[in-house]
C-alpha cells in the first residue's frame, strides 16, 4: 500500500520549485552568455551585429534542437501511449500546440519584432 504524501499540495509544490529552479538557472545562463559575449566583441552594438550576421547558423543549430526534442517526443509519447492509452487526447493537445509555438519562434526570430 503506498504511503499517502505529508500535504495533499505536496507534488505539485515540487514540481513548481524545480520549474522555477530551472527556469532561473536558464535565464542566468542566457544573461551570463550576453555579457560574456558583449565583453568579448567590444559592445552592445557590436554583440548586436554579430548576433545578426550569425543568424542563420542560430537557426541551423535550433533545427538540430527541435530534431532532437522530436525523437525524444516520439519515444516518450510511444511509451505514455502504451502506458496509458486514454491519454491520446491530452497528447494530441499538446502536439497541436507544439507545433504552432515553434513556427512563431522562428518567425519572431526572422521579422525582428
Amino acid at each position: 500500500m503506498p504511503i499517502p504524501p505529508r500535504h495533499p499540495g505536496a507534488p505539485h509544490k515540487r514540481l513548481i520549485r524545480v520549474i522555477a529552479l530551472w527556469t532561473s538557472l536558464l535565464i542566468l545562463l542566457a544573461f551570463t552568455a550576453n555579457i560574456i559575449g558583449i565583453y568579448l566583441i567590444g559592445g552592445i552594438v557590436a554583440w548586436s551585429n554579430w548576433l545578426d550576421d550569425h543568424k542563420l547558423h542560430f537557426f541551423v543549430w535550433r533545427l538540430f534542437l527541435y530534431a532532437a526534442s522530436t525523437a525524444g517526443w516520439l519515444w516518450a509519447r510511444r511509451r505514455l501511449l502504451q502506458r496509458d492509452p486514454e491519454s491520446r487526447l491530452r497528447v494530441r493537445f499538446m502536439e497541436q500546440i507544439a507545433l504552432p509555438l515553434a513556427l512563431l519562434i522562428e518567425l519572431s526570430q526572422w521579422i525582428n519584432l
